[in-house]
């Protein structure tokens, strides 16, 4: 019994030995991790690369099936009041289009269409997916987000969480931003626009 002693230190000292090894390599592992991915997320952010996920073909259809109706009612609308729509005043045309959306029915629509777009942005922005053809998009969501928006605004809070259509918003916002200084003023032009 008196070896027991003596043994323990030898033991203890080749434990650490093996511990210190295996957190070593466990440390040089998650370096190495941590650089890869840092390399590979500078790499898809330079080239504009986005990993795993490219939902373009559902998207394309979607969008096709039900959001190009809602635009087509928002045209509708832009071409009935176009009149009221020169005027440019934000509270005439807030009640032309709530009375619009309320004849219509078209109150879902509009939330699925955003939802849509916001999930349709959120991609976009994203690095682990990415829509192919984007840039189609981007006058679509100008005119959505200009003819809806009254809508959009006032079910914020009520029906909708408050950031509802904050993407959208944003985006319709930076796309409006680029038109003006690229000189490219939206074909219904820059008046209905706030």
């Amino acid at each position: 019994m008196q070896c027991l002693p003596e043994v323990l230190p030898a033991v203890n000292k080749a434990w650490r030995a093996a511990i210190e090894r295996i957190v070593s390599f466990a440390r040089t592992t998650l370096e190495l991790v941590g650089l890869a991915a840092l390399a590979a997320g500078l790499c898809l952010y330079l080239f504009r690369e986005r990993l795993l996920y490219n939902p373009s073909v559902e998207t394309e259809s979607v969008y096709k099936a039900y959001v190009v109706p809602v635009i087509r009612q928002g045209d509708e609308f832009n071409e009935i009041n176009l009149e009221a729509l020169k005027k440019n005043d934000p509270e005439i045309f807030r009640k032309l289009i709530v009375e619009f959306v309320g004849k219509r029915n078209l109150g879902a629509s509009i939330q699925a269409t955003v939802r849509f777009f916001d999930d349709l942005i959120e991609c976009h922005e994203s690095l682990f997916c990415r829509i192919d053809n984007y840039g189609q998009f981007e006058e679509p969501i100008l005119d959505f987000w200009y003819t809806f928006s009254p809508v959009i605004l006032d079910s914020r809070g009520a029906a909708e969480p408050a950031d509802f259509g904050k993407a959208i918003q944003a985006e319709a916002g930076r796309i409006l931003t680029e038109y003006r200084q690229d000189g490219r003023i939206h074909p219904l032009g820059d008046n209905v626009r706030r």
